[in-house]
């Protein structure tokens, strides 16, 4: 049977000018913040409708699984369904993600994380569907923009029970979805008056102190597990001296990196402030020679990377350029450099370079069952990190629904119940794929993999053991960090 679980609804695109701009930074800060007008309809004029096909058999006549195997749940047997809600009819249950995905410069940067939330839906639907019944998965277009992405808002407001899995840089805040009661459960969150929302349920956690309006000092608490093992393992501990780059153009690309350049040095990397370099997305591969001629002149042992695989390429071919030697030199690089594209483009001269990921690597699918459906289900070898973070938060959703189900049963699902839902996820991390999460509190554990680039492959080094996380209780607290004013240029 083929099901009309995904509908896009398309967006405006920004000036030529300041797309290009967002568009060379938006991994990075993707990367960093891990762990911050008119209404209307978001683009009818714009709007297509594509299909998502389930397991031909997946589904009968009532939209029901009938075979005897378990995937729908017992409740759903003899249950007259209604329409509980907006979002919840008697047949489906409809869900909304956004992400920045059209535009003419850089078409589908973040499609990931539609194609992340497809893939969990499509899951979903293959294994019987979700409070006994067929999920309908709307796409939106937030386009870099944030009117469209108030749009998309509202849009979600009009016709969803939840938001899941989205991606979008420019919200400004919460308002309009707590205005309307519905849970947003996104890839993740950039913007630290979105994040503190009660409304908003992070499977990859906020590093930064809550309530926050936005602006001014704020405490921070980051997981440094990745960092220290690599300063431990491979330079002795510290202090060392260090450099980090900075991506500068926005000023929630430098707030979010500024927290992280902080935190190494609490652990010993010594970058600030002469060590720490501003650098535009659009910068040259020439202009990273700066900092190599730094780096020469100040024995510096550690190479840090706040921005994205394209800048670490420029970064470390220029390095390579200038002959720089790597004796006793690491590179990091955080989740934005684990793409392959580190690996095609940057071919022996990023050997070496280390990243530390929250989750298991693509290549283990034989150890986690999760994993393994993700990869199966989005039909890509190597994703992008954020399409796995964006299935995971389906998972948190489909979790919460189940459990409504299974105490009060699927004419119990209204957004009221799932935001009462998710809150009750304390520990979740389906099922060891990533480091555990607190949805209630938004903090999350410790726990890491440490992979390094040899051969032109990510070879995991820490811990050794395909299938697990290593969990650590090495983290730093910020106290009342302004970034901005912090940040050196």
């Amino acid at each position: 049977m083929v099901l009309p679980s995904a509908i896009l609804l398309k967006g405006s695109v920004l000036s030529r000018n300041r797309l290009l701009l967002i568009l060379l930074l938006a991994i990075s800060l993707i990367a960093a913040a891990c762990g911050d007008d008119d209404g209307g309809d978001g683009g009818d004029d714009g709007e297509t409708t594509t299909t998502v096909e389930a397991t031909d058999d997946a589904f009968g006549d009532d939209g029901l699984d009938g075979s005897d195997d378990g995937s729908v749940d017992d409740q759903c047997e003899g249950v007259a369904l209604e329409a509980t809600g907006t979002g919840v009819t008697e047949d489906t249950l409809t869900v909304f993600v956004m992400a920045d995905t059209g535009f003419e410069l850089a078409p589908g940067l973040f499609q990931g994380s539609i194609d992340g939330a497809r893939a969990w839906a499509d899951k979903v639907n293959a294994e019987g569907g979700l409070a006994c019944r067929e999920v309908e998965l709307i796409e939106f277009d937030s386009a870099l923009s944030a009117v469209e992405t108030e749009n998309g808002f509202l849009n979600a407001c009009d016709t969803s029970l939840a938001m899941v899995g989205s991606t979008a840089l420019s919200i400004t805040d919460a308002k309009t979805i707590e205005g309307c009661g519905i849970a947003d459960i996104p890839e993740r969150s950039v913007v630290g008056a979105h994040a503190c929302s009660p409304n908003v349920f992070l499977v990859a956690g906020e590093n930064g102190s809550c309530p926050y309006s936005g602006e001014g000092p704020r405490d921070f608490e980051l997981a440094q597990g990745g960092p220290q093992w690599i300063l431990d393992n491979e330079l002795g501990g510290g202090p060392v001296e260090g450099t980090f780059v900075i991506p500068s153009d926005l000023p929630q690309t430098v707030n979010a990196t500024v927290v992280l350049a902080e935190g190494l040095n609490q652990i010993g990397v010594n970058t600030f402030p002469d060590g720490e370099f501003g650098m535009s997305g659009l910068a040259e591969q020439a202009q990273y020679g700066a900092i190599i001629q730094y780096m020469n002149a100040n024995d510096v042992k550690w190479a840090g990377m706040g921005s994205n695989d394209q800048a670490m390429l420029k970064y470390r071919n220029e390095a390579a350029a200038q002959n720089f030697d790597n004796e006793g030199v690491v590179w990091v690089c955080q989740l934005a450099c684990y793409t392959p594209q580190l690996l095609e483009q940057g071919g022996k001269n990023v050997e070496g370079t280390y990243v530390y990921l929250p989750f298991l690597p693509h290549d283990e699918t034989d150890t986690n069952e999760n994993l393994a459906t993700f990869i199966d289900s989005i039909d890509d070898p190597f994703p992008p990190s954020w399409a796995a973070t964006s299935f995971a938060s389906g998972l948190a959703f489909e979790q919460a629904v189940e459990d409504i189900v299974a105490t009060d049963g699927p004419n119990a699902v209204t957004r009221e119940a799932v935001l009462e839902g998710m809150a009750n996820l304390t520990d979740f991390s389906a099922d060891g794929w990533l480091t555990s999460a607190n949805l209630a509190d938004k903090s999350t554990s410790n726990c890491f993999v440490v992979v390094q680039v040899e051969d032109g492959e990510f070879v995991r080094r820490f811990p050794e053991e395909r299938g697990t996380l290593e969990c650590s209780d090495t983290t730093t607290s910020i106290k009342g960090l302004d970034s901005a004013e912090r940040y050196q240029g």
